[in-house]
């Protein structure tokens, strides 16, 4: 359930910045400032040691359909649509815990 709450939060995350800024010039984030816009929009602490992973890199393993860096300009990017029903969620979470056993 914890990796399905942070791959929904970060989906919604991604989006709700880029159509809170609306500024075609930056739609998105950098790597250094996830924690920083997490807290802000959920109050909550981000730690990649809680996935068990050393750095975006190694979320992004766990999360790849989820979130992606465009690698020009480092920018995080949604890899689903903005109107992705939740239970495709759901369905991405069990079929990677399925890949990792």
């Amino acid at each position: 359930w914890f990796l399905l709450s942070t791959r929904y939060e970060i989906h919604l995350l991604v989006h709700s910045f880029n159509k809170d800024l609306n500024d075609s010039d930056r739609p998105s984030f950098m790597e250094k400032d996830l924690g920083f816009y997490y807290n802000r929009y959920y109050k909550k602490t981000f730690s990649f040691k809680s996935y068990n992973a050393k750095d975006l890199a190694g979320l992004i393993e766990l999360i790849q359909d989820t979130l992606a860096v465009n690698k020009e300009t480092s920018f995080l990017e949604p890899v689903l649509s903005e109107d992705t029903p939740i239970a495709n969620f759901v369905k991405l979470t069990e079929e990677h815990r399925r890949d990792r056993q």
